[in-house]
């Protein structure tokens, strides 16, 4: 149905793990701890919940000034 939806909407390429990657990002930004973020997104490590929002926001970096 998620598909269904993204397309509808001109998406299609979104995936349902793309919104958790910005919520976390978006998280981060707005200066909430990395503990709660580990919390919210059920992470096993606070390790995974950086490597996450390194990956993105270094990602967004590179489409942003290329």
């Amino acid at each position: 149905m998620e598909r269904k939806i993204c397309k509808t909407v001109g998406l299609a390429d979104l995936k349902f793990h793309d919104l958790r990657k910005t919520f976390c990002s978006m998280l981060a930004q707005n200066g909430v701890s990395t503990a709660v973020t580990q919390k919210l997104l059920e992470h096993s490590s606070p390790n995974l919940t950086n490597k996450v929002y390194n990956e993105f926001f270094f990602g967004f970096l590179k489409v942003l000034y290329n």
